[in-house]
């Protein structure tokens, strides 16, 4: 589903994350009035990554309802396959360089990585913060993926 009038948010959110990862620490270079611009605009970050959270709540429930409403039901196996083929190839892309690919060419390797292909990255991150880099990344798929997983059924159990 797509809804054009979020276009605007979804654009604000998603350069704040990018300004958090490209810059956070940058401020730290140049004191005086850059330091603290940087420094407004880093913060944000976390704040952009929540929206994108609520957002997903929101088009996964709004698709849940609309399924329901149309069809009286809601297919399970093909809402898990559009969420499979949309998210796991670029996910397991970003694993495969991540686990397997970085860790040769001198990365920190990932201790739990049967925690990643299982979506339970965000779990690691509280075990080792300080894991290979590329793989952290991949804690909010995985908390998304887990919403995925439990929300339809809900939806589903309900009705």
């Amino acid at each position: 589903m797509y809804f054009k009038n979020l276009d605007g948010f979804r654009s604000v959110a998603a350069l704040a994350v990018v300004f958090q990862h490209t810059m956070n620490g940058l401020g730290d270079f140049y004191p005086g009035p850059l330091d603290v611009i940087i420094n407004k605009l880093t913060k944000y970050g976390e704040l952009g990554v929540q929206f994108f959270f609520v957002l997903s709540g929101f088009l996964i429930t709004y698709l849940l309802q609309t399924e329901k409403a149309r069809l009286g039901r809601i297919d399970l196996p093909k809402f898990y396959l559009r969420r499979v083929l949309r998210i796991w190839p670029l996910f397991f892309s970003v694993l495969i360089i991540a686990i397997v690919i970085l860790p040769f060419l001198g990365a920190k390797s990932v201790d739990n990585w049967w925690l990643y292909p299982s979506f339970l990255s965000n779990f690691d991150r509280l075990i080792d913060s300080s894991s290979n880099a590329m793989a952290n990344i991949t804690w909010s798929v995985s908390i998304e993926e887990q919403f995925y997983l439990f929300w339809p059924l809900l939806f589903f159990i309900k009705n």
